[in-house]
């Protein structure tokens, strides 16, 4: 298996175990580890706090909202400059909605 197919596959598989194991193997190098092992973490961090992008009814990006605590807390943030209180956090993912949608 070539160099770059089995990083391919370490970076799809998602197991930080995969890679370190390869590595011990001198299957790929320490820099090599180190990166797929920071991209994994990235990735897994992602799936596990998506964020979401909230539009109004015509299609235009009002706001945006992040999880964190493995997606049971949300933050919402309303874009534009005439927006009130332009952030906040909630523990309902519908609530944070309603704080997006509302202006004011």
């Amino acid at each position: 298996m070539t160099n770059q197919k089995l990083i391919k596959e370490l970076l799809a598989d998602l197991e930080i175990e995969a890679v370190e194991r390869a590595r011990d193997a001198e299957r790929i190098t320490d820099v090599q580890a180190k990166r797929l092992i920071e991209k994994i973490s990235n990735i897994k961090d992602i799936q596990a706090n998506p964020l979401y992008h909230i539009q109004d009814q015509n299609g235009q990006l009002i706001g945006e909202i992040a999880t964190s605590e493995n997606g049971t807390i949300f933050t919402a943030l309303r874009y534009g400059s005439h927006a009130v209180n332009r952030s906040s956090t909630f523990m309902d993912y519908d609530d944070a909605v309603k704080f997006i949608s509302d202006p004011g």
